[in-house]
């Protein structure tokens, strides 16, 4: 800013506050990649609109208590088309369903991270399978 007087020139500083225009919420978050992803995440999670869970493998335990128990591990995902659930079997257990409102909240604040196991690295995470390293 140059003053009326010509005097030496004075730096003023403004405070703006950052307004959204036609941009979307990755633009204005480009320094912070993990949140970007997330937030790519969570938005591919909202617009499915559900998390189901598929079996990935069967285990028979014995217990002492119990005895022989089939013990299923499962895979939650967001996409019915995704390769890694085509053609598997439902839970033969009942299951409590995620509240994808919560799923989100975490997912953006961070609570859900990648070693969270349970959910699918190619259609929850948005991970190429073929990039990541065994």
């Amino acid at each position: 800013m140059v003053p009326d007087d010509d005097s030496d020139a004075v730096v003023v500083r403004i405070n703006q506050r950052p307004v959204l225009t036609s941009r979307t919420l990755l633009d204005v978050v480009p320094e912070h990649n993990m949140h970007r992803q997330n937030l790519r995440r969570a938005e591919n999670l909202r617009r499915f609109g559900r998390l189901f869970p598929v079996v990935v493998s069967k285990n028979w335990e014995y217990t002492r208590s119990t005895g022989k128990t089939l013990d299923e591990s499962w895979c939650w995902h967001v996409d019915p088309m995704c390769p890694d659930a085509v053609g598997r079997a439902a839970p033969s257990k009942q299951f409590q369903p995620f509240n994808i409102t919560q799923v989100v909240l975490e997912l953006i604040s961070g609570r859900i991270n990648a070693s969270t196991a349970g959910f699918c690295r190619r259609c929850f995470w948005l991970d190429d399978i073929n990039d990541t390293a065994a």
